[in-house]
């Protein structure tokens, strides 16, 4: 898997194929493709159209110390950009994932702003290998609101200031449906060496694996 991180601001490591089997297990056990089933999602995509703006994002929820982890699922159309606003309670650092089941190798560009729509980080983009999730932490935030993008990638994208939606020119042709989770952590986040990571196991999707948990007790 090759990741390449754009960082426009804070500190970025990526955990990626550690968190593969995390993501894999709900796709085998549940399917991502058919909703999740077995998964209490908080949020799914509500919008039938081309989302491409953050101003028309979907609510996600608000992260609290008390309730750290929202998970969400959606779909992507050739040319779509799915937006999500959520609300950081607290000071905390960001994880967010996601993974998606398709068909064919693909890959996938998450993108975070601020409330004013300014850019925290940049196009995080996974070369088509189809077999491991996104994953991105973003070290400590203050208390707001905030927004999350997804989107298909398509290497003519290369500026860490656009999703490769229908707006950049080269649009995506890729149609998946994604799961997508988020968790707030109360410390920053201070990246790891690679040995370190080897230990994180399930650390990244610990929404996803609670909400496991949970549907079969």
């Amino acid at each position: 898997m090759n990741i390449r991180l754009l960082a426009a601001a804070g500190l970025v490591c990526t955990l990626g194929a550690h968190a593969n089997a995390g993501f894999n297990f709900v796709d085998r056990q549940f399917g991502i493709s058919s909703a999740g089933a077995g998964v209490d999602f908080d949020f799914t995509e509500q919008n039938d159209g081309l989302n491409n703006s953050y101003l028309t994002a979907d609510s996600a929820g608000a992260l609290t110390m008390n309730d750290p982890d929202l998970v969400g699922s959606g779909s992507i159309q050739a040319g779509d950009v799915d937006w999500f606003a959520f609300s950081l309670q607290t000071d905390a650092s960001l994880v967010f994932a996601t993974g998606a089941t398709l068909d064919m190798p693909y890959g996938l560009s998450l993108q975070m702003l601020d409330g004013d729509g300014n850019v925290l980080i940049g196009d995080a983009e996974m070369s088509p290998d189809g077999d491991s999730p996104l994953s991105i932490q973003q070290a400590l935030l203050p208390q707001g609101t905030y927004f999350v993008g997804i989107s298909g990638f398509d290497p003519d994208v290369l500026s860490g200031d656009l999703l490769d939606g229908m707006n950049a020119g080269s649009p995506h042709n890729y149609d998946f449906n994604y799961v997508l989770s988020l968790e707030a952590l109360p410390v920053a986040v201070v990246p790891l060496p690679p040995a370190a990571l080897a230990g994180l196991g399930l650390l990244l999707p610990l929404g996803i694996a609670r909400r496991i948990k949970q549907s079969r007790t």
